[in-house]
């Protein structure tokens, strides 16, 4: 049987098939994929099976990993839409609006819609100056050893399979004190520009500490 479904404020009638919808239902089919097939919202497709008495899809939040995601979403920059895509092998019917609803109880702080995330290159240059194998580091940050050696090249350079930066830092710290622009020095050197400031950066920070220390 065919029913017809009005949106809120009687606009657009949705022709449903009764049988249709709860075989979809039955079948496990998600919201957002019924709601695809009948044209409709996702609100919508909710509403009418409240309407059907068809059983609820919530998740009690408490089976979830909540401490992995929260670790996934405030420290390796994991976006709500990623957590909840390798959720769903184990939570079929979970919701990016319920991860959502659980990092604000948990007290995460909340990034902005299409805010920048965790500073990645910042964190892998760290973690490889440290030591780290490149493949370590990516399963640390949720990147891939490849991801991981980008984002180091183009603040250290090329790595040696010791994943130790060949580049001159003295020399680069040198020039670029005494006024040689950035650009020039990449060019020279086959590094980027960004690389030289953050050399530069890290040198000027050591000359203060070692004058705090001096002191």
């Amino acid at each position: 049987m065919t029913t017809i479904l009005k949106k809120r404020g009687g606009h657009t009638p949705i022709p449903m098939d009764e049988a249709e919808f709860r075989r979809l239902w039955a079948d496990g089919a998600t919201t957002g994929e019924m709601a695809t097939r009948f044209g409709c919202s996702d609100a919508l497709i909710s509403r009418r099976a409240g309407q059907l008495g068809l059983p609820r899809r919530g998740i009690n939040t408490a089976e979830l990993p909540q401490r992995e995601i929260l670790w996934a979403y405030t420290q390796h920059g994991w976006s709500i839409e990623r957590i909840t895509r390798e959720l769903r092998p184990r939570f079929p019917t979970l919701a990016e609006r319920t991860i959502g609803r659980l990092l604000r109880l948990l007290g995460a702080t909340m990034r902005p819609v299409g805010g920048r995330r965790v500073d990645r290159i910042a964190e892998c240059v760290r973690l490889v100056s440290a030591g780290m194998e490149c493949r370590a580091a990516g399963k640390k940050l949720g990147l891939t050893r490849q991801q991981v050696e980008r984002r180091v090249r183009k603040v250290l350079g090329p790595l040696p399979p010791g994943r130790k930066p060949r580049l001159p830092v003295r020399a680069i710290v040198s020039r670029a004190l005494a006024g040689e622009s950035q650009v020039a020095i990449a060019r020279e050197f086959g590094c980027s520009p960004q690389a030289v400031s953050y050399h530069l950066r890290a040198a000027r920070k050591k000359g203060k500490a070692d004058e705090g220390n001096a002191a």
